[in-house]
Formats: structure tokens, sequence, C-alpha cells
């Protein structure tokens, strides 16, 4: 599944150099206009997502307004969280549904937004509720990072809420 946030992210014939060849697709030119840090600086709405599905057809989405919806979550991973913030962040409550169906997300959302755990916490709790142990069974999840900072950010995140369950998480990074 693809969440995908319509609406001017600085598309085609607006002067700021965004890649050709986009063909109006609104998707690709969301990722485009993210990837370049061009934004509408507007606020998305809850009814300005749309969820596609494999065939790029808008399809019914589910959202979870609160932890205790998310079903395929551990205790100890759904307390911590009740811990720490109030409820989902937007982008939590769209991508978690569909990552519980097993589905394939794109998601496109502002820094600070809770991106991090819209992806890592669904893993997480496969691995839980499937007795993963990296002893075992090897590396369970790789997640690559464009920079060292945002590596260490994403390996703080992991720690905070994967050590409840006994994860074990670690940043590697090189370069010059």
């Amino acid at each position: 599944e693809m969440l995908g946030l319509p609406g001017d992210m600085g598309g085609k014939g607006s002067g700021d150099g965004l890649a050709a060849g986009l063909d109006g697709n609104p998707l690709a030119e969301a990722l485009d206009a993210a990837a370049r840090g061009i934004t509408s600086g507007e606020t998305v709405q809850d009814s300005d997502i749309t969820v596609f599905d494999e065939n790029d057809r808008p399809t019914t989405c589910i959202k979870y307004d609160t932890f205790a919806t998310c079903r395929s979550f551990p205790p100890p991973m759904l307390n911590a969280l009740a811990q720490a913030f109030p409820h989902p962040s937007q982008i939590q409550a769209f991508t978690w549904p569909l990552a519980e169906q097993g589905r394939d997300i794109i998601g496109i959302a502002a820094t600070g937004s809770g991106k991090t755990l819209a992806f890592l916490l669904p893993a997480f709790a496969d691995f839980y509720r499937n007795g993963h142990d990296c002893r075992r069974d090897g590396v369970g999840l790789l997640v690559m990072s464009p920079t060292r900072e945002l590596a260490q950010q994403i390996e703080a995140e992991a720690n905070r809420f994967g050590k409840p369950l006994g994860m074990w998480v670690v940043s590697m990074y090189g370069g010059a």
C-alpha cells in the first residue's frame, strides 16, 4: 500500500526545479518534493490522506486513534508508548494498520512526526510475536539512513522502545 499526501507540494510549473518526467503522479511529485525539502507549509488533514492499493487505486484506510487499537503490539510496547505519548501520531495512526496487514508502505511526513516509530514498531511487534532471537536467527531488520546523525537518532528511538521487548539495537556507520 502507498500512503499518499495530495496537495501542492511544489509541482510542475512552479519554477522550483523538480525533476522532469513525473507525469503528474501526485505520489512521485510528493516524494520528489520531500527529498528536496520542499513543502507546502500546510498541515495535512486526515481527510487529505489517500491510501492506494497495489493497482494504484484509492482504497479504504483504517486509522488507529489510540494505542489500544494496535492489537498486534505486545503489552510492554503499548505501556512504553502510553508513557511517552498521548496517542499515535498521524503517520503512525495510518501506517500501523497497513503494516499489521503485511503491506508495503511509503509514508511522507514532516521531521518529528513519528516516522521512525511508524516503521520500527510493527517490525518489533512481529519479532516479539514470532520469538525472533538474533543470537539464533541473525539480524531481523536493517534500517539504512543517509546520515550518521539520523542513524544515531533511529538507534536511540529503537532502543527506547525495543528494550522493553528485549530487542538489541546497534547503529553502524562509516565513511570519511
